[in-house]
């Protein structure tokens, strides 16, 4: 699916922040109301748009982000991509294609659930190989 520029804006703002109006961003993208919900369906029937999920903060036990790097059993797997974006707690996906295919952030309960994760990962015959690992902000 081909993005353009309008289309990657409200990416970013619905990035920076999920519960935005449709007006708000149609006020920052310079678009009406309507044109931003019917911009936004096109990209979830497209697959750029997986959906949107709630992460909880730190007032409680909030999620630690962990990084997740992937080797995929066969080299730009769309299905196995698709696969990887729709896990609990997904952040960010970026195919790489270097040593690793895939990159991801991921929100996580902790070291075990990210050992879980992980596991879940790589029981899925799609994937060859996955390492994680608990990311925290250094300042």
């Amino acid at each position: 699916m081909m993005l353009d520029d309008k289309d990657r804006h409200i990416l970013a703002q619905l990035d920076k922040n999920g519960r935005m109006s449709l007006a708000a961003i149609g006020r920052e993208v310079g678009l009406s109301r309507n044109a931003v919900r019917d911009r936004i369906t096109r990209m979830e029937q497209g697959g750029v748009i997986l959906g949107f999920r709630v992460l909880q903060g730190r007032g409680g036990a909030g999620p630690d982000r962990a990084v997740i790097f992937v080797t995929l059993a066969e080299r730009a797997d769309d299905k196995a991509l698709e696969w990887l974006g729709r896990l609990a707690g997904m952040r960010r996906l970026w195919f790489i294609g270097a040593e690793w295919d895939v990159v991801m952030t991921i929100s996580v309960a902790g070291p075990a659930d990210l050992s879980r994760l992980c596991e879940l990962i790589l029981r899925n015959p799609m994937i060859g190989r996955a390492a994680g690992h608990m990311i925290r902000r250094a300042l």
